[in-house]
């Protein structure tokens, strides 16, 4: 049975054990100009607690250890329509889904299933898209941890790792089937590979081909099997092992795109699995809980001279590196150097240094990432600089 020991409900609760500071994705819109801004008046702006948390970082470390190879294999996959595919700086993305607690795609360096993403791969881990009813949850799934980008909140984090458990927990329970009929199984194994293989082809082929404003996302492979469908009613088998049965037939569903360039044929690693395969072992558990980074996302509520901000900060915040360029004059980007607090246990990356990360566009809208303990310093800090340069900085009508 499963366990998620996690913190008190709450949107801030993530920020007690943070890990690490990552620089998250700060390009603007000139169409993200908000203008609805809720003014404390002791401060000149809204207190932090009334601020947006857009997007947190964070990672669970589980108790026991998951095969995440074979749950790539075996976790059940969803293809998107096209209409939720959208196009951000030529990454392929998918929308918000309407059906929860479905993986919407899954890719390691060998495997590709449901949706076909042109998305970076980190190794070593299932890298995985979950809808949940808040949003999309981004899932890298190891052997001792899931860790998850565009959480919201808690309730947000929850709910994507209690999906994971469950989908681990319902492929275990199907392959604990196998035990009772190991020669079965393995027979089995061999008629569905036997049904399912198809002569090697060598050609070229666009698996997923998606345009917008003159940008295309085109994923392509070359030789692979042919893959023939195989269904439940092919094959004789005790009536026991009906649940396992339909799994691995589904990994046959060639309407998903499944293969791996290293064997060519994913149907292969159906040989992998013999009676005494468990997707995880130990207890599958979450004992702690990390937030590696925090994203805020506010408006100032006035336009803003970029070049004179730059100027300002160069001359008035040695501590900030401010990095702007004239000729692409839309953003600017602010990078602050910090000490670890000594209540941080966890070191960032070798050659990494820790640093806050604010990003501001012409419209005056602010993207901040920080670690949870210091978010709220930073932006306070941040705060006040501008309400000191409004005069200098603001770019008025006219």
């Amino acid at each position: 049975m499963t366990a998620c020991a996690l913190a008190p409900t709450g949107q801030l609760d993530f920020l007690d054990d943070p890990e690490t500071s990552v620089e998250l994705d700060h390009e603007a819109s000139e169409d993200e100009y908000l203008v609805d801004v809720v003014i404390e008046p002791e401060l000149g702006y809204p207190r932090f607690s009334e601020i947006k948390i857009s997007n947190i970082v964070a990672i669970a470390y589980i108790d026991g250890v998951v095969d995440w190879h074979l749950a790539s294999l075996l976790l059940p996959a969803h293809a998107v329509e096209e209409s939720y595919l959208k196009m951000v700086r030529r990454v392929l993305k998918i929308k918000k889904y309407p059906v929860p607690d479905l993986f919407l795609s899954i890719r390691t360096e060998a495997v590709r299933r449901g949706t076909i993403l042109n998305s970076g791969i980190f190794p070593n881990t299932c890298n995985m898209t979950l809808s949940t009813t808040q949003d999309n949850l981004s899932v890298k799934l190891s052997s001792d941890s899931i860790a998850l980008t565009g959480v919201r909140n808690y309730e947000h984090a929850h709910a994507g790792i209690r999906s994971v458990f469950a989908a681990l927990e319902e492929v275990d329970q199907k392959l604990a089937l196998s035990a009772n009929f190991p020669e079965e199984f393995t027979r089995l194994q061999e008629d569905i590979l036997e049904l399912a293989r198809g002569p090697v082809k060598k050609y070229s082929i666009e698996i997923v081909k998606y345009r917008k404003k003159k940008q295309s996302a085109v994923y392509k492979i070359d030789d692979l099997y042919s893959v023939n469908r195989v269904t439940p009613d092919q094959l004789e088998f005790s009536p026991e092992l009906l649940p396992l049965v339909k799994l691995l037939t589904s990994l046959t569903d060639t309407k998903l795109p499944y293969y791996s360039p290293d064997t060519y044929a994913f149907v292969d690693s159906l040989m992998d699995i013999d009676y005494r395969t468990a997707i995880y072992t130990g207890n599958l558990a979450v004992r702690s809980f990390n937030v590696s980074a925090v994203m805020i996302d506010y408006p100032l509520g006035f336009k803003v001279n970029l070049g004179a901000l730059a100027a300002y900060l160069r001359m008035k915040e040695p501590d900030m590196c401010v990095i702007y360029d004239q000729g692409f004059c839309n953003l600017l980007k602010i990078n602050i150097e910090y000490t670890r607090p000594e209540s941080l246990t966890t070191l960032p990356k070798k050659g990494q240094i820790p640093r806050h990360y604010i990003s501001v566009t012409r419209n005056g809208c602010i993207k901040q990432t920080s670690i949870g303990l210091l978010i709220e310093s930073v932006y306070y800090r941040f705060r006040e600089i501008i309400l000191r340069a409004r005069p200098i900085i603001e770019l008025r009508e006219g």
